[in-house]
């Protein structure tokens, strides 16, 4: 499962659409705070933890480096990679976002066959069907 993090309803459904179209299982949370109540209650349920997480930097209430630091506080989740999508410049944001802990930035807006690609990377098998 992709689990997809964004304040931006819009992003969420266009991500969502994309990785559902080629295969993918998503789930979505509106913001860092939702994030991190929907982690604890799967894991609180015996749920998997997600194979990727994708998220925004800018959102309210709790940003994308606090998110992925109270992420990585949840038992298992250390091993989970998040990949950052921003609209912040990659050459500024990507070397602090691959500091704090994130696996890969993509600067929005993006192309899909890049997200696709960074996709395929973290979660392989499901577009070649395997």
């Amino acid at each position: 499962m992709i689990f997809v993090v964004d304040d931006n309803a819009s992003i969420r459904e266009m991500l969502d659409a994309i990785l559902s179209a080629e295969g993918y299982d998503v789930s979505s949370a509106e913001g860092g705070e939702a994030a991190i109540i929907q982690l604890k209650q799967r894991i609180a349920q015996g749920q998997p933890l997600p194979q990727l997480v994708l998220q925004d930097l800018t959102m309210p209430y709790k940003t994308g480096y606090q998110t992925m630091a109270e992420m990585r506080t949840l038992p298992g989740f250390d091993a989970v990679p998040v990949v950052i999508i921003s609209a912040f410049p990659e050459d500024e944001e990507r070397p602090r976002a691959l500091a704090a802990g994130a696996a890969d930035y993509l600067c929005k807006p993006f192309k899909i066959p890049d997200l696709l690609d960074v996709v395929a990377h973290y979660v392989p098998g499901v577009v070649d069907g395997l």
